[in-house]
């Protein structure tokens, strides 16, 4: 007898009910698989489904498909209204005759190099077509533009010379351009068979941005990591000559129930008559989860092929808002479902009540082949509200990490930041054997002396560019990794290797045994940055070389961890055997899945790390970690408002990326750990509040402890520190295990926290990354997920140990504490009476609740000649003295203006009761792109007021207005 929480399928009027105890899934089988409705058992809603078609392709019909390889680009005018008053139309550059051997090289208009590319801003983009002469009274279609994101609103098309067409968009999601080209028409008329085509495009409006992330910055400080080898970007240019597609209809022919129980599975077989192919849609379910599973496998027994362009699982009208989704990612109806593809390649679209998963195979069907498509993942909250949660639940269940029992504690040294670099950024200096033997003499010396320990030693750059993977570079490393392989088996850690998963420049790119792999037509010239330069991960013989060339160093240089970089999954070379632009994706990212799963294979234990170029959650099944949030950002960033130190900054920065990831599981977020070298690359900060960068990375709940050298690899007193925090979090893995965003909110300008418990004890991570004194509320109770207890003991870790005493014995669960600005602290709260961990002994403190002397803005006036600023005022500095503040903030058009290496744009001078004081910059002279610089100057005690002078000299645009503030933050004792 069937349970009511079994699987179930029961027959209703025609049609099937999938049942479980979360979820009722309704399907028609008359004619066409449509669903009708969906239930949430938990939530109590149900959704009503409108033209919900559960399975359609699109065939290939094209006579001939003409790719388009690559383009000339340039950009010119910033906010012209009128297309035909910009400055590139006037100068004819939609004309053939022009000569474009000057602009840059690239694989589509949208591989924009920056990350900041302004909306207003045109670009021209021209390229070359060959029409060939029997195609003279076909009718043909010219394929322009992207789908949504990286992509231009507006595309004004020409072909040799004439406008045949423009597109303008509003709508998130949409279609590319589509320009029908009969004969007899006008457009069709210009068009030069047997020769050269012309064709130029007049681009504006790019969407480098979302209405989410506008709402959270809307002066523009934070970028999206919109560079082309980021995001894919999803720009088609192709002419089709004939018909594109052919959608056939697929009609039910059959049933069949399979499990029910534990496990239901149920089949509905379908059959379309254009080209005789068969399909089996297959549900599975389980008992206990809160998932309903479906795959198509397609069948091909004709004896002709038919080459799959387009798959849509599923194409629902539905009767409450969507969330917008995207490739890789969910859409959440309702918050109390979701839809999504369990494949990175993979679209869940939403838009206007309307949800469509989608995939883009471009797959030759042969006679009796087989292809199965994607697996679309539909899940149900237990509660309205939770729909998210529940999708997170969902990939921590299935997720590498937890499958291969990866979640625990994991410590990585990296050694990137360890050695002198003069070049910087350029990284022209690379690792040496020497240099790193010596590295990691001072580590060992570090696991000896204050028993700070690795699980692995990670080593970038090592790759001989001219050679293959197997071979380390022979003028850095002539033995390979013997003597670093030795000399880390005496420390017990792991090799690991880090490598750019698709670049030239950071990988193999001068072996001309890949040269095929490139993933446009270098023809068309080099783009400005060479460092986009890439190749096709899904072409031999570049698949086979860098999967056999790890798979060798796990083998023989007992490599056990594994960092990819900078994945490229977008191709526009026509002579791959994969279809070139959208179509590529999904062949690029199934081949390096192909990559990690035989890299698993070989070993299970090895640990795969994922950075730029991965940004799915569904990477997770395949990987351990993923670092790409989809912003701008990395562990040397500086935040985009002014801070204190500019190690704050770059915690707030991921601390908002940790927030803006919220599809992907903590366990499975990598934040890039604490970087500690004074290298350009990590915008000169040095070691500089390296603990207040730990303390919130310890408590992001990633299970993760790395940091990224400097020279000397620390003092003895902070590494044994460091030591410390290893193995409380090591001890306390239950408790790291599970963070939680508890106050606050990292965008805002607001105090904000997490909380790590195992239900019995919490870790508590503060930060107050604002200019005032805060009191925040701890809630050491069941609405931060701790059991109720009635007196609680607090310990703080970070600054300054202590026991915190209150007015009695013991404290409540709900108590409040006062941070100073910019205070981050790391406290650990354990029922009344028990020991903190690692029994450590502290000295007892007061629990910090109000401050003698606040915190405080002042009021300056300020005066601007030409490219001086001035100030003065009065300051009263009290009994203890202090910090003084002063911030420059940048700015254009009312959007914040990011310059580069930012400490060469001032220079500034302090007088304090007239006398030369020093001023500390707050951002270093080599520097990612900032916009603000501050300056530090420390302040004695004084029982009258202080009268300060401050100038300011900029060498800044004069269109750049700067806006300057003043802090004092009294010293507390």
């Amino acid at each position: 007898m069937m349970s009511r929480s079994d699987c179930t399928v029961v027959d209703h009027e025609g049609g099937v009910t999938l049942s479980s105890a979360y979820f009722r899934y309704s399907l028609s089988l008359e004619e066409e698989l449509r669903a009708l409705s969906w239930e949430n058992l938990g939530s109590g809603k149900k959704l009503n489904i409108a033209d919900g078609l559960e399975f359609e392709v699109d065939l290939d019909a094209a006579d001939t498909r003409i790719w388009i390889p690559g383009w000339k680009v340039k950009d010119t005018d910033e906010g012209v209204l009128d297309p035909n008053l910009e400055s590139g139309f006037q100068e004819g550059f939609s004309q053939p005759y022009l000569n474009d051997s000057e602009w840059d090289g690239c694989q589509s208009p949208v591989n924009i190099e920056s990350f900041r590319y302004r909306k207003e801003r045109y670009r021209w983009a021209r390229t070359h077509a060959f029409l060939p002469e029997e195609d003279i009274n076909t009718p043909l279609t010219l394929v322009i533009g992207g789908i949504g994101f990286l992509d231009f609103q507006y595309i004004r098309i020409f072909i040799n010379g004439k406008e045949v067409g423009t597109r303008e968009t509003t709508d998130r999601w949409h279609e590319p351009a589509k320009v029908l080209l009969t004969p007899g028409s006008d457009g069709h008329s210009c068009l030069r068979f047997g020769q050269d085509n012309i064709i130029a495009l007049q681009l504006t409006g790019f969407v480098s941005r979302t209405e989410r992330l506008n709402a959270l910055d809307p002066h523009e400080g934070r970028d999206m990591a919109s560079l082309g080898r980021m995001y894919p970007a999803q720009f088609e240019q192709f002419f089709v000559v004939g018909e594109a597609f052919r959608t056939p209809v697929w009609k039910v022919i059959g049933r069949q129930v399979v499990k029910e129980g534990e496990q239901g599975e149920f089949i509905v077989e379908l059959k379309e008559a254009e080209c005789g192919l068969f399909a089996k849609a297959i549900y599975t379910w389980t008992r206990n989860s809160a998932t309903l599973h479906k795959r198509v496998e397609v069948s091909n027994p004709s004896e002709h092929g038919a080459r799959i362009m387009n798959v849509r699982l599923g194409s629902y009208r539905v009767d409450e808002e969507v969330t917008e989704g995207e490739q890789g990612f969910p859409v959440y109806v309702d918050d109390s479902f979701y839809l999504s593809l369990a494949h990175p390649s993979g679209w869940a679209i939403g838009q206007d009540r309307h949800v469509i998963l989608r995939q883009y195979p471009g797959e030759m069907l042969h006679s009796g082949e087989k292809l199965n498509t994607m697996e679309a993942v539909l899940g149900v909250s237990e509660a309205k509200g939770g729909a998210r949660e529940a999708f997170l639940q969902h990939i921590r269940s299935r997720m590498r990490r937890t499958v291969r029992k990866h979640d625990r504690l994991i410590t990585i040294m990296e050694s990137f930041g360890s050695w002198n670099n003069e070049k910087e950024l350029d990284l022209g200096f690379w690792p040496t054997e020497p240099i790193i033997l010596q590295h990691i003499g001072h580590v060992t010396e570090g696991q000896v002396q204050e028993g700070c320990a690795f699980d692995y030693y990670s080593i970038q750059f090592w790759v001989d560019y001219y050679g293959d993977v197997e071979r380390a570079r022979p003028d850095g490393f002539p033995e390979g990794f013997k003597q670093i392989k030795s000399a880390l088996e005496k420390s017990g850690s792991s090799l690991g290797l880090w490598i750019s998963s698709s670049l030239s420049a950071w990988g193999i790119g001068g072996n001309p045994v890949i040269a095929p792999a490139l993933t446009y037509d270098g023809s068309y010239g080099a783009p400005s940055n060479p460092r986009i330069i890439a190749y096709c991960r899904a072409t031999e013989p570049f698949k086979s070389i860098f999967t056999n060339g790890f798979r060798f160093h796990m083998k023989e240089n007992n490599v056990g961890l594994l960092k990819f970089d900078d994945a490229m999954a977008i191709c526009h070379n026509p002579n791959h055997d994969h279809f070139p632009g959208i179509y590529s994706t999904e062949a690029i990212q199934s081949a390096i899945i192909w990559s990690l799963n035989r890299f698993d294979e070989t070993d299970p234990d090895v640990f795969l790390m994922l950075y730029w170029g991965y940004r799915s959650p569904w990477w997770l099944l395949h990987a351990d970690t993923l670092f790409e949030s989809g912003l701008a950002l990395e562990a040397s960033t500086p935040s985009t408002s002014p801070t204190l130190y500019a190690r704050d900054g770059v915690t707030l920065g991921l601390d908002q990326a940790h927030w803006w990831r919220d599809d992907v599981p903590n366990l499975g977020k990598d934040s890039l750990g604490v970087w500690l070298s004074n290298w350009e690359w990590n915008s000169s900060i040095g070691v500089e509040r390296w603990q207040e960068g730990f303390v919130m990375d310890m408590c992001r709940g990633s299970l993760l402890f790395q940091p990224w050298s400097d020279k000397e690899w620390l003092t003895s007193p902070e590494r044994k520190q460091m030591a410390e925090w290893m193995a409380m979090m090591r001890e306390q893995t239950a408790c790291f295990a599970h963070s939680t965003l508890v106050i606050g909110d990292p965008w805002k300008v607001e105090p904000y926290g997490y909380c790590c418990t195992d239900g019995k004890r919490a870790f508590i991570a503060l930060n107050n990354c604002t200019w005032n004194d805060a009191l925040v509320t701890l809630r050491v109770n069941a609405s931060w997920g701790v059991a109720s207890k009635d007196k609680w003991d607090l310990y703080r870790w970070h600054p300054h140990k202590a026991r915190l005493i209150g007015e009695k014995s013991g404290h409540d669960p709900e108590m409040e504490f006062a941070l100073r600005p910019f205070e981050v602290v790391l406290l650990e709260a354990v029922p009344f009476g028990e020991p903190p961990s690692l029994n450590e002994n502290f000295v007892h403190a007061p629990l910090p609740r109000t401050f003698t002397e606040p915190s405080r803005q002042l009021t300056i006036a300020v005066e601007h000649i030409d490219n001086v600023y001035g100030m003065e005022g009065k300051l009263n500095t009290g009994e203890y003295g202090g910090t003084l503040i002063f911030i420059a903030q940048m700015y254009k058009d009312a959007l914040v203006e990011k310059r580069t290496r930012l400490g060469t744009h001032f220079s500034v001078q302090c007088l304090l009761d007239g006398q030369n004081v020093h001023c500390q910059p707050i951002i270093g002279l080599k520097t990612y792109p900032t916009p603000w610089q501050g300056w530090r100057i420390d302040v004695q005690s004084s029982s009258a007021d202080r009268e300060y002078e401050l100038a300011v000299t900029t060498n800044l645009p004069e269109e750049i207005e700067v806006k300057f503030s003043g802090h004092f933050i009294p010293r507390s004792l």
